[in-house]
C-alpha cells in the first residue's frame, strides 16, 4: 500500500521519537547483594548509594526479600536468571570463618559479578582453609568481572588467599562519595558543645565493658559538652543493639535516630565531636569535618584514621587505655583537604566501576550522538572497552587452562586408581 502524506507524517513522528541511545530497549537489570533491609547504618547509605548511582542506567534492587535464611522466596537459579548482573558489597561481607548463604551463592555466578568496596573481616575470627577454598573457587570465576576493596590491607588478604583472576582494586570507603545532607545542629542545653557517642553489641553478641567510657563521659561533661546518643541503627539491627544502649552507665542529654538516612547523618554533622563503635559513623562525621574518635582499634577504624594520619583518634574502650586523654585530641580540626582527597579517589573509582558496567551490560546506550560524545567515547569509552575485552580474554584462557590441569589430575588419578586395582 502506497504511503500517504498522513501516513508518512505519522512515520516521520515515530522515527523522530526513537532516540539514537536505544533507550526504549530492556533496561539491564542489576541485583544489589549486601547486608541491606536490616538496618544497619552503613549498610543502608550503600543501598542508597547504589539507588542513586546505578538507577540512571539499570534497574536495581536487593536480591533479597527475606532477613533470614534462604533469604529468597524462590530458588536461586530463577532469581539469577531474573537479573543481568549482581553488584556484592560493600561492607565486612569477606568473612574467613564462614561463607554467607546469601553474599557468595554459585548460583549468581551465571551473570557478570562486580565485588566492590569490601573489607576483609580478620578481627576476632579465625581462618578456616574449608571457607577459604570455598571463596576462592567464588572470587576466582571467569565471571567476575571487578573486585575493590576498601584498604589495602583488605585487597592484599584477598590478593593473597584468594586469588582472583581480576586485579584487586583499592579505593576509599564508597560513602566517601555520597552526597550528604547539610548539617543540622539541633539545641544543647546552655549552649554547650555537644558530644554524640554511638555504641553497638560487642563481637559475638557479648556486652560492653564500658568503664572507661563511663569516665570519659564524665571528663567530657566537666568540660562543658552535652552527650547526644546517636542511634547508628533501625528495625532489626536498632533491637540487636538496644542491650548495648540499655546497659550504658551514663544518661545521654538526648537521643537522635530513627530509619531516616539523612536525619541522622544530618545531626552528626551538627555535632562538634563523635565517639562511636561504628566504622560509619566515623566515616560520615569526617565528611563533615567533625573529629571522630573511634572506640575500638579494629583494623578498619585503624585504617581509616591512617588514610587521614589522625591515628590520634583511634582508641580502645576495652583496653588499657585511658580514654579521656583524647578529649583534646577532638578539640583538633580534621584536614579537610585530606578527607576531601578520599572523597575524590572513592568518586574516580565509582565513575570508573559505572563506565565499567554500562559498556559491558548495554554498550549501545553510550554510542555517541555529537560530535563532543564521540570524542569523549574515543578518549574515555572505546579504550575501556579494549582493556575490558583483553581481561575477558584473559579470564577465559586461564579458566581453560585451569579445567585442562584438573581434567589432567582426573585422569591420574583414575590410572592410579586402576593399577592399584589390578596390582591387588
Amino acid at each position: 500500500m502506497a504511503l500517504t502524506t498522513t501516513n508518512r507524517s505519522d512515520v516521520a513522528r515515530r522515527l523522530r521519537n526513537v532516540p539514537w541511545d536505544g533507550s526504549t530497549r530492556h533496561r539491564p537489570k542489576v541485583g544489589l547483594i549486601g547486608f541491606f533491609g536490616w538496618g544497619n547504618y552503613g549498610d543502608e547509605l550503600f543501598l542508597q548509594l547504589w539507588r542513586r548511582e546505578l538507577s540512571p542506567y539499570f534497574d536495581v534492587a536487593p536480591v533479597h526479600e527475606l532477613l533470614i535464611p534462604p533469604y529468597v522466596v524462590e530458588d536461586s537459579e530463577t532469581v539469577a536468571a531474573r537479573h543481568d548482573a549482581f553488584v556484592i558489597g560493600g561492607g565486612d561481607l569477606v568473612i574467613p570463618n564462614g561463607v554467607s548463604g546469601l553474599y557468595w551463592k554459585p548460583e549468581w555466578l551465571t551473570r557478570k559479578v562486580y565485588i566492590v568496596g569490601v573489607g576483609v573481616a580478620t578481627w576476632g575470627h579465625r581462618h578456616l582453609p574449608e571457607v577459604i577454598e570455598e571463596m576462592a573457587a567464588f572470587f576466582r570465576h571467569p565471571n567476575i568481572q571487578y573486585i575493590s576493596a576498601r584498604d589495602e590491607p583488605s585487597a592484599e588478604w584477598i590478593r593473597t588467599h584468594l586469588r582472583p583472576l581480576v586485579p584487586v582494586l583499592v579505593h576509599p570507603d564508597l560513602v566517601f562519595c555520597l552526597d550528604l545532607p547539610p548539617a543540622r545542629a539541633t539545641s544543647s542545653p546552655n549552649g554547650k558543645r555537644r558530644l554524640g557517642i554511638s555504641v553497638r553489641q560487642g563481637l559475638y553478641n557479648r556486652n560492653n565493658d564500658y568503664a572507661a567510657l563511663d569516665r570519659f563521659v564524665a571528663d567530657a561533661r566537666q568540660e562543658g559538652y552535652a552527650i547526644s546518643l546517636i542511634e547508628l541503627a533501625s528495625g532489626r539491627q536498632r533491637r540487636r543493639d538496644a542491650r548495648a544502649v540499655q546497659q550504658l552507665p551514663f544518661t545521654p542529654d538526648e537521643v537522635i535516630g530513627g530509619s531516616d538516612l539523612d536525619t541522622v547523618s544530618a545531626a552528626i554533622g551538627g555535632l562538634d565531636a563523635l565517639v562511636s563503635m561504628k566504622y560509619h559513623g566515623l566515616v560520615v562525621a569526617l565528611r563533615y569535618g567533625v573529629p571522630a574518635l573511634a572506640l575500638t582499634p579494629n583494623a578498619k577504624n585503624v585504617n581509616l584514621m591512617n588514610s587521614i594520619d589522625r591515628m590520634d583518634l583511634v582508641g580502645d574502650m576495652e583496653g588499657d587505655m585511658d580514654l579521656s586523654l583524647k578529649l583534646g585530641r577532638l578539640r583538633v580540626p580534621v584536614a579537610r583537604g585530606r578527607v576531601d582527597a578520599l572523597g575524590h579517589e572513592a568518586r574516580t573509582a565509582l565513575d570508573a566501576l559505572v563506565r565499567q558496567m554500562r559498556i559491558q551490560l548495554d554498550p549501545i546506550r553510550l554510542a555517541p550522538r555529537s560530535v563532543r560524545e564521540s570524542r569523549q567515547f574515543l578518549r574515555e569509552v572505546l579504550p575501556d572497552a579494549v582493556r575490558l575485552a583483553r581481561s575477558r580474554r584473559r579470564r577465559e584462557k586461564v579458566s581453560v587452562e585451569a579445567d585442562r590441569v584438573n581434567e589432567g589430575s582426573d585422569e591420574n588419578a583414575v590410572r592410579e586408581s586402576s593399577v592399584d586395582h589390578r596390582n591387588s
